[in-house]
């Protein structure tokens, strides 16, 4: 199968959205080919829990592409012989030996780490979901204090579809969302006097302290961007928008076109959780699908160890009885 970059990114996050499959092709199946009747009970031997898997139907259906973000990519399938309904044996593809068994580990391994269910953040194989999700992640890292309407343009989804999947990385503490009041916003850009010392202002200690963040925004900012500056020493209102005024006539900033509430309602920040997510899991895993030597080291050192699995399947239970 050949794929590009983000095509395979998308695979492996959409594959792996919960342990049980990540159980099953990091560990169940292997280069020799095997009944599904043997992967079940390598599962209770490595997992100590028959439940989980529901049966041999389920890992059949999985490998057979009946349910959604099936795993058919990394396996090939071979019948027996001899036999009036041949058995059906499977066994790791060149995809799944070289890509999908040691990433399926390796989050089986963040999953351990970060006590957090891959589904928890990634949530269900639908309509690319779990992609989509670490898109939406990977953007809100990139853009702090991203607006929801640019998130769902960046997207390419409906505002609902954003809208429950920003619900869901919130509830998994990845994200923050904030919503604001229905009222006029001013925002305001970088300009012309950028040398202002700030003492030309009725309250100079805030102009200054403003001038100090404005290399920060690369983009229109308002009074909530600083106020949500968690070290910004200033936290009233009136004379933080009065300082803005006054910076733009004085040069240092200029006014843009006006937010509107319904426009920037919503807001999303990346919490310490979720950049942590992004650096420790999902850029490893595109720096191993694009062969970057540090990310493939990583990915292969960083493995679950076989001990820990029972607790990656735990993980994968609470969210079925959360579900």
């Amino acid at each position: 199968m050949e794929l590009n970059l983000e095509d395979a990114v998308d695979l492996m996050f959409n594959s792996f959205n919960h342990e049980l499959k990540a159980v099953i092709i990091g560990f169940l199946v292997d280069e020799h080919p095997q009944t599904a009747y043997t992967m079940l009970a390598r599962g209770w031997e490595l997992t100590r829990d028959a439940i989980t898997f529901r049966g041999k139907s389920a890992i059949q259906q999985y490998f057979n592409g009946e349910r959604g973000g099936n795993l058919s990519p990394f396996v090939y399938q071979t019948k027996g012989k001899g036999q009036k309904t041949p058995a059906a044996f499977y066994a790791l593809n060149e995809l799944g030996i070289e890509y999908g068994k040691p990433i399926a580990r390796f989050l089986l391994y963040n999953s351990i780490k970060f006590n957090l269910p891959l589904q928890a953040w990634l949530g269900i194989s639908q309509k690319s979901g779990p992609a989509a999700m670490v898109h939406l992640l990977t953007y809100i890292n990139e853009n702090p204090a991203a607006r929801f309407s640019d998130i769902v343009e960046n997207a390419g989804l409906s505002w609902r579809s954003v809208g429950l999947k920003l619900e869901k990385l919130a509830a998994a503490g990845l994200i923050t969302v904030r919503r604001f009041k229905e009222e006029q916003i001013i925002p305001y850009v970088r300009c012309g006097n950028q040398q202002d010392p700030g003492n030309a202002h009725k309250h100079p200690d805030v102009a200054r302290a403003i001038l100090q963040v404005i290399p920060e925004y690369d983009r229109p900012f308002s009074y909530q961007d600083l106020l949500a500056k968690q070290d910004f020493p200033f936290r009233h209102i009136d004379t933080i928008q009065s300082t803005l005024r006054s910076l733009a006539r004085k040069g240092s900033i200029r006014e843009v076109t006006p937010w509107h509430g319904g426009e920037r309602m919503t807001e999303a920040r990346i919490t310490e959780r979720g950049h942590d997510i992004i650096t420790d899991v999902v850029d490893p895993v595109i720096g191993f699908l694009d062969h970057h030597p540090a990310a493939v080291s990583l990915v292969r050192e960083k493995e679950i160890y076989l001990e820990n699995l029972p607790i990656a399947m735990q993980l994968y239970r609470s969210q079925l009885r959360g579900a």
